[in-house]
C-alpha cells in the first residue's frame, strides 16, 4: 500500500453575482374585465365660491339637499372588438345650471368593477377589485362643456400574488350606507382609497374646456373612458427561479434580470 497522500482535487469557484442571477419578479399582458357600476359623484364649482353636487349615492343626496342639482345622464358601454369584455364607458351629463351661474370646476368620480386572471405558471390569482376614474378640470372661463376622453390605468405598489384569489379590495369606493358627510368628501375618499396596493387612476391627456353657454342651455360633461390592456407584475415562484438558474448554467447564458 503506497503511503503517499492522495492528489489534491480541483475545486471549480463560481462567483454568482445574485443581482443578475435571481429573477424576482415576472409579467404579462392582460385586458382586465371592467363594468360600469353606475356609481358617480359629481361636484361642479361656481365663480362666486358656492357649488352644486349629485350622486348616486341617496344618503349623500339627502346631506346635501341645499346643494342638490339633478342632471340629466347617459352612459353607454362598448365592445369594440366584440371578444366579450366592455372596452369604453361612453357618459353624458347634462347638468341643468342656472344661467347666473359660472361653472369654473368639475370634480367626477365614476366607480367601477376591475377584475383580473393573473396567469403565473400553471396557477391563476382571481382579483376583483372596486375602482375608480376620478375627472378633473378647473379653469379661470366659465365653462360650458367639458370634454374628456382617457383610458382607466391601473397601479400596483407591489407585484400581485402568483396564486389563489385576491379579494382585500373587492370593497366599495364610497360607502353608500354612511350618514356621515365627511365619508364623502374626496379627501377622504382618495386617502382610503390611495393607501391600497391596487388602484386605478383617468388618463387624459387632452381634456377639453368650452366656453360660451348660452342662455338656458345646461353644462355638459362628456366623454369615454377606455380600459386598456395592462402590464401585471407578479412574484416568480421559486421553482421557477431554480428551473431558470437551471437553463442558465446548462446554456452558460445569465442574462441581465
Amino acid at each position: 500500500m503506497s503511503n503517499k497522500p492522495d492528489p489534491p482535487v480541483p475545486l471549480r469557484l463560481v462567483r454568482v453575482d445574485s443581482k443578475r442571477f435571481w429573477i424576482r419578479e415576472a409579467f404579462y399582458r392582460e385586458q382586465p374585465s371592467v363594468v360600469f357600476k353606475h356609481g358617480i359623484l359629481l361636484v361642479l364649482g361656481m365663480r362666486d365660491g358656492s357649488y352644486v353636487t349629485w350622486s348616486t349615492y341617496s344618503n349623500f343626496n339627502l346631506l346635501e339637499q341645499s346643494h342638490l342639482i339633478i342632471p340629466v345622464v347617459k352612459t353607454r358601454e362598448e365592445d369594440v372588438n366584440r371578444d366579450g369584455k366592455s372596452d369604453k364607458l361612453h357618459f353624458n351629463l347634462e347638468v341643468p345650471v342656472s344661467d347666473s351661474q359660472d361653472v369654473v370646476s368639475v370634480e367626477m368620480i365614476l366607480v367601477f368593477d376591475y377584475k383580473l386572471n393573473v396567469f403565473a405558471i400553471f396557477a391563476l390569482l382571481h382579483t376583483s377589485y372596486g375602482v375608480d376614474a376620478f375627472i378633473q378640470r378647473a379653469s379661470f372661463a366659465a365653462g360650458a362643456k367639458f370634454v374628456a376622453e382617457g383610458d382607466l390605468r391601473l397601479q400596483l405598489k407591489q407585484p400581485l400574488a402568483h396564486k389563489g384569489s385576491d379579494t382585500r379590495y373587492n370593497v366599495a369606493i364610497i360607502d353608500e350606507n354612511s350618514v356621515f358627510v365627511e365619508d364623502y368628501t374626496l379627501s377622504n375618499i382618495f386617502s382610503n382609497y390611495l393607501s391600497r396596493n391596487v388602484s386605478t387612476y383617468f388618463d387624459c391627456k387632452y381634456p377639453i374646456w368650452q366656453t360660451g353657454r348660452g342662455a338656458g342651455q345646461p353644462f355638459i360633461i362628456t366623454g369615454s373612458v377606455s380600459y386598456p390592456e395592462e402590464l401585471i407584475i407578479y412574484p416568480l415562484r421559486l421553482d421557477r427561479r431554480c428551473l431558470y438558474i437551471y437553463l442558465s448554467n446548462r446554456t452558460g447564458n445569465i442574462p441581465d434580470a
